[in-house]
């Protein structure tokens, strides 16, 4: 890769196009995609009203943000409808700068917790060696092979048989961990630091045209693995870890050792626990989920090719030895701070419940909906009479369409919110609260399937022009309150994924990770900021998932 670290320190002109493509007519890239649609105005502005009714505080604030949407339709509406079609019309995709831009890089608070999300994986297979360094070297080997079928529009790897590639990666990684007993000064935590910190940390290290070789190494690299001097023995301690790097003796040593603006990041703990770290701002997880699930079913196969024997004749591994300066100590100094004040400001919970999929569907309603509604009781529930402070983000995958990502599910509907107020309403009978179930299952199924579609409603302020009126919808306040995201989900599924999870986006609010692909259990992972009652939500969504399965257990299957 001949792009500089210094040019890299401002973006290239269609730098996502420089992308390698595969061959034409290869299995990942055979199928020509769809382009992303604009939705139409009306269903947009009849999806939006629905959607705000039970954000609303009151009827009169209902009412009020009802007639702005109708004014709006008469009104610049149209003509800001008009500019997402010739937007869409003269791009590739409508969304996916002001995604990029608007959603991510834009976004100047650190990447660590507030964008970043990380996968945890299940143990080493028993027939393999039971050390960090082969955990690391298995885990190279795999991806690289995964790259290589990427790069050959051969996705399925388990059915491609390639030749030895002759990495030795178990050698140079065994050599790493013997030759690396000093300590390094931890460059890296500075890339966890708040985005404008780390420009200009960024502009010096560049100063020095030797640190601007190593990062032109790191940034042309494929992944990363780093070899973190951390034992997790449960799902809490593997999930923290991961989520933000383990804290030795009040220094973020995991940080330290680690490079969060990569995509890709694997993370390798001295007892062979491991998994990935990834930087949500070009890709989203489900992606990194195939490459995961790829590599761990590569590694679990006793047959798979672990590469040729040790040649003692090739080099062993170059080490990037960094030229400290007493600004970049300082600025490692600084970052390690803000690290520990990030760190010790999060909370993060974790549960699984005694039943999964098998009983869900038994019940006749989808697994998603099911844990939808969990949530929704249990935060009901937690809240009592206080008012909804924001909405309730669901991600879908929009990858149906060419470079699609994801679309918002606004989960919080009038008939979730009905359902979830007969379950502590004595006078309501469960056969009703049953069919009440069922309707908002059947109205969340329905807002999946629209947002996969590309049908999404928040959109239009995204056109308008620099010093052009606001639009008086778009500065209403439950407008701005339905994608005040108090509640940020999603859902993902392997079975190597013993954990997780991802950070809150609002300071009052909540992350929740979950997954229903378990036929046993449901798995939830609920992040927050420490002065949120974080263990009081992970009881009421066991008390609901609780309720919800005996709710539904002996009565009659219903089906969506």
């Amino acid at each position: 890769m001949s792009t500089s670290a210094t040019r890299l320190s401002s973006r290239p002109t269609a730098w996502k196009a420089a992308a390698p493509a595969a061959p034409p007519g290869t299995k990942t890239f055979a199928a020509e995609l769809p382009k992303l649609p604009v939705a139409k105005l009306p269903d947009t502005l009849a999806r939006l009203k629905q959607s705000l009714a039970p954000i609303a505080w009151s009827d009169e604030e209902y009412a009020a943000v009802s007639r702005k949407i109708d004014q709006f339709a008469t009104g610049q509406g149209p003509e800001l409808q008009q500019r997402l079609l010739s937007r869409a019309e003269k791009t590739r995709h409508w969304l996916e700068e002001w995604w990029d831009d608007g959603g991510y890089l834009g976004y100047r608070d650190s990447v660590v917790v507030n964008v970043s999300y990380y996968y945890g994986f299940d143990e080493q297979p028993s027939h393999l060696p039971q050390n960090p360094a082969a955990r690391a070297a298995g885990l190279a080997r795999a991806a690289m092979i995964f790259r290589q079928n990427l790069k050959k529009g051969l996705m399925e790897t388990d059915s491609t048989k390639e030749g030895p590639l002759c990495m030795d990666t178990y050698r140079k990684i065994r050599y790493i961990y013997e030759n690396s007993n000093n300590a390094y000064p931890g460059v890296g935590v500075l890339t966890a630091s708040n985005r404008d910190v780390w420009a200009k940390d960024y502009g010096t290290l560049t100063s020095s045209a030797h640190n601007t070789e190593i990062l032109t190494a790191i940034q042309s690299a494929a992944f990363i693995i780093s070899l973190e001097a951390f034992s997790p023995s449960n799902p809490l301690e593997h999930s923290r870890a991961l989520w933000h790097g383990s804290v030795i003796d009040g220094v973020p040593i995991g940080l330290r050792n680690r490079w969060v603006d990569k995509p890709v990041q694997f993370i390798v703990y001295d007892n062979g626990v491991a998994g990935l770290m990834g930087e949500h701002s070009v890709m989203d997880g489900t992606p990194t989920v195939r490459l995961c699930d790829d590599i761990l079913e590569m590694l679990s196969d006793p047959a798979f090719d672990h590469g040729s024997p040790a040649v003692p004749s090739l080099s062993p591994p170059i080490c990037l030895d960094w030229e400290i300066t007493p600004a970049i100590t300082e600025a490692i100094s600084m970052a390690d701070a803000a690290a520990i004040e990030l760190i010790e400001s999060q909370e993060l919970g974790y549960l699984l419940t005694s039943y999964g999929k098998a009983s869900i569907k038994k019940f006749g309603i989808s697994p998603d909906s099911w844990a939808q509604m969990i949530v929704q009781l249990a935060y009901r529930r937690l809240i009592g009479n206080e008012k909804r402070i924001g909405g309730t983000y669901e991600a879908a995958t929009t990858r149906k369409f060419d470079k699609g990502r994801t679309e918002a599910i606004r989960v919080v509907t009038s008939e979730s919110d009905a359902w979830a107020a007969s379950m502590d309403n004595p006078e309501i009978r469960n056969e009703d609260r049953r069919k009440l179930l069922i309707a908002a299952a059947k109205r969340h199924v329905e807002l999946a399937k629209n947002a996969g579609n590309g049908q999404g409603i928040d959109r239009l302020k995204k056109v308008l022009k620099e010093g052009e009126k606001l639009p008086e919808l778009f500065s209403d306040p439950v407008f701005l309150r339905s994608s005040y995201w108090a509640l940020s989900t999603s859902a993902i599924f392997s079975k190597h994924f013993p954990v997780y999870g991802w950070g809150e986006v609002v300071p009052n609010g909540f992350g929740v990770a979950y997954m229903t692909g378990y036929d046993d259990r449901l798995q939830y992972t609920i992040t927050s900021r420490k002065e949120m009652p974080n263990a009081k939500f992970c009881e009421e969504i066991t008390k609901a998932a609780v309720d919800l399965y005996n709710l539904f257990c002996g009565a009659e299957r219903s089906k969506l």
